[in-house]
């Protein structure tokens, strides 16, 4: 298993992690993965350092664990993560987004759980299998 350590800086989406995440078939599968059920919104983290971009691409070129999704919808990739000591996972849409945002789900709000705002700067493990 190789172990990806990303740095990232907490910022605001746009809330569309909160819409993804309300589907049934999401909680679902993110449930069967990760064994929580998943909060109702992602902690999105900016990518900039050269290190964490490189590890950010190879996320977004590695098959992942597969979101299949019904009719309609748009595909997406997961992989387990570590927040500190939090399990979480790394969520990737299969769309036209902004590449240097990495997008976390844990069982809890990350925010409040962790007292986090915009600005902190956090390092994720992403395991890739």
């Amino acid at each position: 298993m190789v172990v990806l350590t990303i740095k990232g800086t907490v910022t605001s989406g746009y809330g569309e992690g909160r819409l993804f995440l309300n589907l049934q078939w999401v909680k679902d599968r993110l449930r069967e993965v990760s064994g929580f059920i998943p909060y109702p919104g992602t902690l999105n983290l900016l990518v900039k350092d050269e290190e964490s971009s490189r590890a950010l691409n190879l996320l977004q070129e590695h098959s992942g664990i597969p979101i299949e999704p019904p009719p309609g919808y748009l595909p997406g990739k997961i992989f387990k993560a570590k927040l500190g000591s939090l399990d979480c996972v790394v969520v990737i849409p299969i769309i036209d987004r902004d590449p240097d945002v990495l997008e976390l789900v844990s069982g809890v709000n990350l925010r409040e759980t962790l007292g986090l705002r915009d600005g902190d700067h956090l390092k994720v493990k992403v395991y890739l299998e």
